[in-house]
């Protein structure tokens, strides 16, 4: 091999030594920058709300022989598939009556009440008010935010009123 060979192939291997070199440093600093290039990013998030039945009205129907019923209606607000659940507070305690789908009305009688509240002696003999509240269930499982409205009902020997 001559001398000019071999200088020759010396100065390739540094060239592509430093050339390696130059890459392995540089690389990095120029992908870092890419990375770490500040951008700004706009979006728009939304929270679904469940909204609660409107229009509850208390209404006296017939509840058998001798005896009255409140009929507890509603306007639905939500879409297809909600439920409504009814809450029967007595001031200890409040029961729930599920109901389904499209159902916007349920008929309190002495046998709904006393199955529900056993502790409700008071209101089936007279004297007591219960709190009647509806709220709408999401099929998901969520349920409407609390709402203001709601109807008194009361009860005597002749049957369920409302107050």
């Amino acid at each position: 091999m001559s001398a000019d060979t071999s200088h020759g192939r010396t100065r390739l291997r540094l060239g592509t030594v430093l050339a390696l070199v130059a890459l392995l440093v540089a690389g990095p600093t120029v992908a870092w920058s890419l990375w770490s290039a500040e951008t700004s990013v706009t979006t728009t998030a939304t929270a679904g709300v469940v909204t609660p039945p409107s229009g509850l009205t208390c209404e006296r129907v017939d509840g058998g022989p001798l005896q009255s019923a409140a009929r507890i209606s509603w306007q639905s607000n939500g879409t297809g598939g909600t439920t409504h659940r009814v809450l029967i507070d007595d001031g200890t305690t409040v029961a729930i009556t599920d109901v389904g789908p499209g159902v916007t009305s349920l008929v309190l009688n002495r046998g709904l009440l006393s199955n529900l509240l056993i502790g409700l002696l008071e209101l089936l003999l007279g004297g007591g008010v219960v709190t009647v509240t509806v709220e709408t269930v999401h099929p998901s499982g969520w349920t409407s935010e609390d709402t203001d409205e709601s109807v008194r009902v009361t009860g005597g020997l002749l049957g369920i009123y409302c107050a």
